[in-house]
């Protein structure tokens, strides 16, 4: 289900096999970071589509957690602007994405 809706998004570029891969890698790392700073367990496919704040009531040290672990993880940096918008694992994916689009253009 996340596989076709992501396919639509706009960072699926000309090479959508080496895009989609790179897609599903950064799902699990990005899975694997939020999973154990907020002790998610659940494996529904929907729980990548909720919000951090709302759903999983994370608070501010949750998600600066979630950012250091993915600046690490992806050798970046994440403004605290850009960090307003990452709400869900799919924000995070979509932000890797276009991240990774703008580096290569």
């Amino acid at each position: 289900m996340i596989i076709k809706s992501l396919q639509n998004k706009s960072f699926i570029g000309p090479n959508k096999t080496r895009d989609m891969k790179r897609v599903i890698d950064d799902r699990k790392i990005v899975s694997r970071i939020v999973r154990k700073v907020l002790a998610i367990e659940e494996d529904d496919e929907d729980w990548t589509q909720r919000s951090f704040r709302k759903y999983y009531a994370a608070n501010s040290l949750d998600l600066m957690t979630i950012v250091l672990d993915l600046q690490d993880e992806y050798d970046c940096e994440i403004s605290d602007e850009e960090i307003k918008d990452l709400d869900t694992v799919d924000d995070i994916i979509a932000y890797i994405a276009r991240k990774r689009a703008d580096v290569q253009s």
